[in-house]
């Protein structure tokens, strides 16, 4: 992707064409460049990733909404990275290290004047939000501003408020927070599902979200953050009436007596006797959770008599990283028992 720094150019990461082979040639270092508007791609100068100590297989740039601070994220795989940061308002500043190492997973929430507000999972497998001065951004100075729980968490920022979407059960809640770590609110969401959005500038007046599950096709929400009232916003005309279905939620133990999650989805006039189709589905992989989310298809399934369900088996994401590590390598056996 890319990051504008206001209307005059943007980041953007790029690997060097490569030789030999465009389609089988490796391509192991990306590099962050600048462009400013009105001038030639050729001009752009090279940010990062140019030297053999920057080197990475992934590098991506993030900037500030007051346009005050670029921060490069290098990696060399999908999970983990190192982070850096440079005060763009200081033309001659050189980058500043955060994090030196590919340990954990770090990325900028956002930032009020010189203070940093970082999501991490470092030392704190379900990942929180800290905070830290970007004078010293190094980790023995941040502060948790919302502290690690037993969930998965996912965090945004809109309206001056910080959104903790956590994962519970594979279903979602949202917390509302001040920039101090105060709870406002619990957000009252449109049923037990997925949630996405609540991300905008700081002083949107108004907020919008996702919602889906099973049952429901994706809608879009808008939200007050001052009084915490949704309403519908939009959703999609689909010949599906959701009232006469039902999405519910149940646990199963694992052979090793491990309780895991299932939602089954299926119509009200159904009898759950075991005789009617089914398509189970799991996946337990690569650290991916199964939240709720509508399907054309399966939605024709279920109105033709069909039961559709799906288990949140060990080796995802729903739990964090002891859930997915439980389900790989020698532990693989979970995912299936």
């Amino acid at each position: 992707g890319i990051a504008w720094v206001g209307n005059d150019g943007f980041f953007y990461s790029s690997y060097d064409k490569p030789d030999g082979s465009e389609l089988s040639a490796m391509t192991d270092q990306h590099k962050l460049y600048y462009h400013k508007l009105g001038t030639p791609q050729s001009e752009d100068k090279v940010i990062f990733g140019a030297t053999d100590e920057q080197k990475h297989r992934y590098v991506g740039a993030s900037v500030t909404e007051d346009d005050r601070y670029l921060l490069v994220s290098a990696a060399v795989s999908t999970s983990g990275n190192k982070l850096f940061i440079k005060d763009l308002s200081q033309p001659d500043s050189g980058f500043v290290t955060i994090v030196d190492d590919t340990t954990s997973d770090i990325d900028l929430l956002d930032n009020q004047g010189e203070t940093l507000y970082l999501v991490t999972n470092r030392n704190a497998p379900n990942r929180k939000v800290v905070k830290v001065s970007a004078k010293a951004p190094q980790p023995e100075n941040w502060q948790d501003v919302i502290p690690e729980t037993e969930n998965v968490l996912r965090a945004s920022t809109g309206a001056g408020f910080i959104f903790a979407n956590y994962i519970v059960d594979a279903i979602a809640k949202v917390k509302q927070y001040d920039y101090d770590g105060k709870l406002v609110r619990d957000i009252e969401l449109p049923g037990v599902g997925s949630v996405g959005g609540f991300g905008s500038k700081k002083d949107a007046e108004t907020l919008y979200f996702s919602f889906a599950n099973y049952i429901t096709p994706g809608s879009i929400y808008a939200f007050e953050p001052k009084a915490g009232a949704s309403s519908l916003y939009n959703q999609p005309k689909v010949n599906f009436d959701p009232s006469r279905y039902v999405s519910e939620q149940v646990f199963y133990t694992s052979k090793d007596g491990t309780k895991v999650p299932m939602i089954i989805s299926y119509r009200k006039d159904l009898k759950r006797d075991g005789s009617n189709p089914t398509i189970l589905y799991g996946y337990g992989g690569f650290n991916i959770s199964l939240t709720p989310s509508f399907s054309v298809a399966n939605a024709v399934w279920m109105e033709l008599g069909g039961v559709y369900a799906v288990a949140n088996i060990r080796g995802g994401g729903e739990y964090g990283k002891a859930w997915h590590t439980a389900g790989t390598q020698l532990q693989k056996q979970n995912v299936f028992d």
